[in-house]
């Protein structure tokens, strides 16, 4: 279950995960992770101001490649990277036996394109987390096999 929260600019998603902390941060903030429940690929360094790249298809045309840079990193507690138009921060803290990971999305521009890229982004990170927590979990990739991942592809419609 993600338990979404807007108000504003900002979007906050927060999903209970049981597998330890370690686990779910090799999966949220590696490039060996990130492909197993995120893009296609992960090229370049995750730490502390480096910058890497996200590929969304198998054979990427330079719409499907895109360049990220990492603006917080706290292993295994905090990672944050840009997206376009959106700061993304995600925290992972321990309570008992779960990893509770919470996502921030603070969003910049007029409040109209702001309220219509929440929403199309709720949807996508929810369904992106879910995948996260279930690979983090033992569970199967939730992503639709052989296609092209991204927030409206593969996932909600399935083409």
């Amino acid at each position: 279950m993600a338990i979404p929260f807007i108000q504003h600019n900002r979007t906050v998603l927060k999903v209970p995960i049981y597998a330890p902390q370690q686990t779910v941060w090799e999966l949220l903030a590696t490039p060996q992770g990130i492909p197993r429940w995120f893009a296609l690929a992960c090229e370049g360094e995750i730490g502390e101001d480096a910058e890497f790249r996200l590929i969304w298809s198998p054979n990427p045309r330079p719409e499907d490649i895109s360049l990220h840079k990492v603006t917080a990193f706290d292993p295994p507690r905090r990672f944050g990277f840009t997206w376009p138009a959106v700061q993304l921060t995600f925290e992972l803290a321990r309570q008992n036996t779960v990893t509770l990971l919470k996502l921030q999305c603070t969003y910049v521009g007029d409040s109209t394109a702001v309220a219509e890229l929440q929403i199309e982004e709720l949807v996508g990170w929810t369904m992106h987390l879910l995948t996260l927590k279930s690979i983090a979990e033992g569970g199967i990739d939730l992503r639709t096999p052989g296609r092209t991942f991204s927030w409206d592809k593969g996932f909600i419609t399935g083409m």
